[in-house]
């Protein structure tokens, strides 16, 4: 039976809130992004800055003292650098030690950006499904349900009789074979020779001709 489907408020609802949590990741995602770029966007010039730094023996520079007081100094030992391995420990090396410990830290930064911006893009395809889905379900007239009533009757339609599967080893009943007997001696009554018993291989071969024939009527029924 087909009816037109209604809007379900629910299931619109559950749409709408999985769009919204979708998005709220492509913020936090955008928003390590620009974090990412900022860090790897001092990197790379405080790599250009050791890589001239060694040209001179000091350097006039300001030093600041707070977020807004600054007085002039001079910078000394410009290839002796002091770099922060983690965790507050300290070690000085070379400049072009130190450079080296840049390039390897970018590496880090471009890593983090690259799997950063692929979750991003992940979840913007993700956003832009539930949209889909969300048109589709507010959508009234275009899509229709269809449905079929389905009787209580469980039991399994076959055609003709049901048969039994036999063991390998299993013996014939014993109508079969006393109906078999009486065959073989009404043979031997009407030819006036007797067969005598038959084997178990001649008796196999006896029910697989018979079942072949009962499975050749029941086609035919």
């Amino acid at each position: 039976m087909a009816e037109k489907s209604n809007t379900n408020i629910d299931n619109l609802g559950g749409v709408v809130r999985l769009r919204e949590e979708h998005q709220k990741v492509v913020k936090e995602c955008q928003s390590r992004i620009q974090h990412w770029k900022k860090v790897l966007g001092d990197y790379e010039a405080l790599d250009n800055r050791l890589r001239t730094l060694p040209d001179q023996l000091c350097y006039e520079i300001m030093v600041p003292f707070g977020p807004l007081a600054f007085m002039p100094g001079k910078l000394v030992h410009t290839n002796e650098v002091t770099v922060l391995l983690g965790d507050n420990w300290f070690t000085k090396c070379s400049a072009k030690q130190a450079q080296k410990i840049v390039e390897h830290r970018m590496k880090h930064v471009g890593s983090q950006l690259d799997d950063v911006t692929k979750t991003m893009k992940n979840f913007e395809a993700r956003v832009g499904l539930a949209k889909d889905l969300e048109t589709m379900s507010s959508n009234k007239g275009d899509y229709v349900d269809i449905r079929e009533e389905v009787g209580n009757n469980d039991s399994a339609v076959t055609k003709g009789k049901q048969r039994i599967a036999h063991k390998p080893n299993s013996k014939p009943k014993m109508d079969v074979v006393i109906g078999l007997k009486e065959e073989d001696e009404a043979e031997t009554g009407d030819t006036g020779r007797s067969k005598g018993i038959m084997t178990e291989d001649e008796l196999w071969a006896r029910l697989d001709e018979l079942e072949r024939l009962e499975e050749l009527q029941d086609e035919q029924d």
